[in-house]
């Protein structure tokens, strides 16, 4: 919950202040404010590109290497993005104010620290250790657009311990899902999730929870 207070922000049962009205950029107000991180995404000639962030958690990227470039190079280095950079320009081009649009994705980290911004391509040894657990990563991704045409991009990152689907009330359907979506991916695909070495692993551990 909020409460405005004589300075700011009362958060929470008010062991947490936001100071309003300062000198420190609106962007980083904001990012105190909420649990997303915070891409402020602006037209230009090139397209759509980084303009401001406040970036906390990101999940094996780095906003020094990102900021400025726009959303085709952004993603270059996701697999199929050319087939539809297209389509992705055209959301962001069309996005009404009142419109919001959202997605979630997944990924698998060999532990629960929400800030990863080392490449993809570090190696993960999950499975050396039979008792060692991994984590499924969730992003929720929402886009907004402003009132002075900007695009508000914010993620939030949920993560947890792959056990926890023995835990969850509805976790053999979630964990049936995810093995679905897993043992659906292509070579690129794995490659980019880091997981071309342990498909077959992570598969048979979400059997058993299923």
């Amino acid at each position: 919950t909020y409460r405005r207070t004589a300075t700011g922000m009362a958060i929470g049962a008010g062991d947490r202040h936001v100071a309003l009205g300062g000198g420190e950029p609106p962007l980083l107000t904001a990012a105190r404010l909420v649990q997303e991180d915070l891409v402020l995404m602006r037209r230009g000639e090139s397209g759509w590109r980084i303009a401001a962030a406040a970036l906390c958690f990101p999940s094996s990227w780095s906003l020094g290497q990102k900021f400025g470039q726009a959303l085709d190079a952004i993603h270059k280095d996701v697999p199929g993005y050319d087939a539809m950079a297209a389509r992705m320009n055209r959301i962001f081009d069309n996005l009404h104010v009142d419109a919001p649009a959202w997605r979630l994705n997944w990924s698998i980290y060999p532990d629960g620290d929400l800030h990863h911004p080392e490449t993809k391509q570090l190696a993960r040894d999950w499975f050396e250790n039979p008792d060692a657990d991994v984590f499924v990563r969730v992003e929720r991704q929402t886009l907004r657009r402003l009132a002075g045409g900007d695009i508000l991009f914010t993620i939030k990152v949920l993560v947890d311990p792959i056990s926890a689907f023995s835990a969850h009330p509805d976790g053999p359907r979630l964990a049936s899902s995810l093995r679905t979506q897993l043992l659906g991916l292509d070579p690129d695909q794995l490659a980019y999730k880091a997981l071309t070495h342990h498909r077959d692993a992570l598969a048979a551990r979400l059997l058993e929870l299923a």
